[in-house]
């Protein structure tokens, strides 16, 4: 098991940490293990140091060796990066990830972030209050969510009122849009679509109703907060704009889900 806070000894070097649970070999076979696990995890120089002369990151990795020196069929892994900045931490998934299919570990990786699962994983299960809500590959729960629950807590959108007006097609505030049902939905019945921010596209317009009520640089793209006649809906686009500044709508329909 991999904890949250490392769980290495303070008193011990990072070698002894690493040959802490190879009981029972010889010597130069325990020496030989540990150095093995730690060129693995890229600290091959840093056998003789102290868990504190290392940074979050470099303590991981020896918690990571320490843990494989046992050749264990699972590992255990309970939020094991929260500790460590995002640069890092994100370096090190990838890294981790490619270590253990490389020493082909079966990995149970525990986290509340959807970026760090999405990274890690083959297979996912997002769960609520202690119940599996749905289990299946990262794309799977993403863009085929079983429930509000899973589509809230992997998508980050907002929801638009809908009314069902055939197998694939429904009545909205922004006219007919083409959606997929992820529930019974009779024709003519109200339901609602999710709209995630990649699914909404702004631009100015002085003649439009809806306005900028809060803005968000992420890079690449600005994420945008709009008022759609008193519905707040989640938006993008890769030019600037003003709070307060009117805005057209355009709706990508690909992958629209409802519910």
């Amino acid at each position: 098991m991999i904890f949250q806070d490392y769980a290495l000894f303070p008193h011990l070097t990072v070698a002894e940490n690493v040959a802490f649970g190879l009981r029972g070999l010889e010597r130069d076979k325990v020496q030989e293990k540990v150095a093995e696990m730690l060129e693995l995890v890229h600290l091959g120089t840093f056998a003789e140091r102290y868990p504190h002369q290392l940074s979050g990151g470099q303590q991981q990795r020896v918690a990571i060796a320490r843990s494989l020196a046992y050749k264990p069929d699972l590992l255990l892994l309970d939020e094991p990066f929260s500790n460590i900045d995002t640069q890092v931490r994100h370096e090190l998934i990838i890294e981790i990830r490619k270590l253990f299919k490389a020493q082909g570990v079966t990995a149970i990786f525990v986290t509340h972030s959807r970026e760090e699962a999405f990274a890690f994983a083959d297979k996912m299960a997002v769960m609520n209050r202690g119940v599996i809500e749905q289990i299946g590959t990262a794309s799977e729960l993403y863009y085929r969510p079983t429930s509000r629950f899973v589509a809230d807590f992997l998508g980050g959108g907002r929801y638009l009122p809908a009314r069902r007006v055939n197998a694939a097609h429904y009545q909205t505030h922004f006219g007919m849009l083409k959606a997929l049902a992820q529930r019974p939905i009779q024709q003519d019945q109200a339901c609602d679509l999710l709209l995630r921010p990649q699914h909404v596209h702004i631009q100015p317009d002085p003649s439009s109703s809806i306005v900028v009520l809060e803005q968000q640089f992420m890079g690449d793209h600005c994420r945008y907060l709009i008022d759609v006649e008193g519905l707040t809906l989640l938006a993008t686009a890769t030019t600037e704009i003003a709070i307060g500044q009117p805005v057209a709508v355009t709706i990508d329909q690909q992958g629209l889900l409802a519910f």
